[in-house]
């Protein structure tokens, strides 16, 4: 008979930052700017080229009796070609470009947002953690002063009403640990949902957090020209101005192309007619009389 040796395998303290990493790989809203991103620098590409040459075929002349263009009437095949003039495409793609700008401030601050929200529930669980600690020494020390106070009620030392006062202080330390744990869950799964993962996996809090020191009034009012949102704003306000400019461009003129050829299978009557008569002034005068002609 062999027994399993079962060994309790302490979980790793997962640092901050690569649940931080893990977080912004992993959101949908990241996915979502990302996606954005790439679309505003497809439509770019997309407005910078030329338009797509058009085809067409165009009947004329068809007699409704015997609607068919290989007998009658005249069949047009065309091909055209709209060319831009004036920069409008390049203005056009810059105005998209700018969108895609927006969309890497739109980035910045939306990892900064997981940033935040993540670094909220990892101090949440870090104090939770430190409140299991002193709740536990303090069950402990409850536990100690009850048999204390048991053992000077039994010899009369004590009176009963502090076996119940320790009591009581017991059954508050023990639901204040039922309490944390719950509250312990309840971070855990906010966090585990920020990194979209199954909302019971196991996270292990490092027993101590770096200390930073706060910067100075003058560097913090700094720092306020690089806020994600402020830059967002900014390049919303290129965006604008590059759209505008945009839509001025596309006020110009622009040179349409366009050719064609032409099959008539019983020939161009205004042509034909010049011709016949050409050929009959030439009879006349040339002495032929034939007038017939292929």
């Amino acid at each position: 008979v062999f027994l399993p040796l079962l060994v309790a395998v302490p979980l790793v303290a997962q640092p901050l930052d690569s649940l931080v990493g893990l977080a912004i790989e992993k959101h949908p809203s990241v996915a979502a700017v990302q996606n954005a991103i790439r679309q505003a620098d497809a439509r770019a590409r997309s407005v910078g080229a030329w338009q797509a040459p058009g085809v067409g075929i165009q009947f004329n002349m068809l007699p409704p009796g015997n609607p068919n263009p290989f007998a009658k009437g005249e069949t047009m095949l065309m091909v055209e070609q709209m060319i831009p003039l004036f920069g409008q495409n390049k203005a056009m793609a810059r105005a998209m470009s700018a969108e895609a700008g927006v969309g890497e401030a739109e980035l910045a601050s939306v990892r900064r947002a997981l940033r935040v929200r993540v670094e909220q529930e990892y101090y949440t669980l870090w104090l939770l953690q430190r409140r299991v600690d002193i709740n536990r020494d303090n069950r402990e020390l409850a536990g100690l002063l009850y048999r204390t106070a048991e053992t000077n009620y039994e010899v009369g030392r004590a009176a009963q009403s502090d076996l119940f006062s320790i009591t009581s202080e017991q059954e508050r330390l023990n639901v204040e640990a039922r309490e944390i744990t719950e509250e312990i869950a309840e971070a855990q799964a906010r966090l585990n949902t920020l990194l979209s993962r199954p909302v019971e996996t196991p996270v292990s809090i490092a027993d101590s957090v770096p200390s930073s020191v706060l910067p100075s009034f003058d560097e913090l009012a700094g720092a306020i020209l690089t806020h994600p949102d402020l830059q967002k704003m900014e390049a919303m306000a290129a965006m604008n101005r590059a759209e505008a400019y945009a839509k001025k461009s596309m006020l110009s003129p622009r040179l349409m192309v366009r050719g064609g050829v032409s099959y008539l299978p019983e020939g161009h009557p205004l042509r034909e007619s010049a011709l016949r008569d050409g050929l009959l002034r030439v009879g006349r005068h040339g002495g032929s009389t034939s007038t017939s002609m292929d």
